[in-house]
């Protein structure tokens, strides 16, 4: 669970859900619906996963996002129990969700073909970088949520060896985390990132939240 409260997040809102028929494991529907339901002016607020890479694995995630004052979120869900991807929607009115739900749906299944026609290296990579880009997902919240030095830390540190691994030492965002990372210490490892800090790392993570969806955009 992330340090965030779900429940006031949806108060009030309208709810509207689906299950987005798919096949193939678990895990690769989740990541692959992960991606879908991901943006720049979205955030993880809540993930869950247990069963590794068993038969038996589940795994859940919601997403916020305001975009001009209106709110949204996002829930996927993965598991034995569901036939393909369970997809719930929370916005301001029943029609809103109804059409956000559809539009998100209609992303899911283009990003399912998409998927699809990858193999081999491609495939991993598209699935590793998604891990990337829940991992910075999780990162902006914990900054927004008034999370301490040492949680964002090591967020990000993760994140920056997952991204050395999957596009290489030299890809411009890693000098960028290196800096964010010597922020980072400076600061009590149990203390809250100071504002100044915290608004500077978010906006650096968006850039590498842009990087990630663009790597995956060219994968063949």
């Amino acid at each position: 669970m992330l340090p965030a409260n779900v429940d006031e997040l949806v108060k009030g809102l309208k709810e509207a859900s689906r299950v987005v028929k798919a096949e193939g494991k678990a895990l690769d529907l989740f990541r692959i619906a992960y991606h879908a339901v991901t943006s720049l002016k979205s955030y993880c607020v809540d993930f869950s996963e247990k069963g590794g890479d068993d038969p038996s694995y589940s795994a859940g995630a919601k997403l916020f996002s305001s975009d001009g004052g209106e709110k949204t979120v996002k829930q996927i869900r993965v598991g034995i129990d569901i036939r393909g991807i369970e997809l719930k929607l929370w916005s301001s009115s029943k029609e809103k969700s109804e059409s956000k739900l559809e539009e998100t749906s209609k992303k899911i299944q283009q990003v399912l073909s998409s998927v699809g026609k990858l193999s081999g290296e491609s495939l991993q990579n598209f699935y590793n970088a998604v891990v990337i880009e829940r991992k910075l997902d999780v990162s902006l919240n914990r900054l927004l949520t008034g999370a301490t030095s040492q949680q964002v830390y090591f967020d990000v540190a993760d994140a920056r060896e997952r991204i050395i691994l999957l596009m290489g030492r030299f890809d411009p965002s890693i000098i960028q985390m290196e800096n964010a990372l010597e922020e980072l210490k400076k600061l009590g490892k149990d203390e809250p990132v100071k504002k100044e800090i915290s608004e500077k790392i978010a906006l650096s993570i968006l850039k590498w939240k842009r990087g990630i969806d663009e790597y995956i955009s060219q994968l063949k």
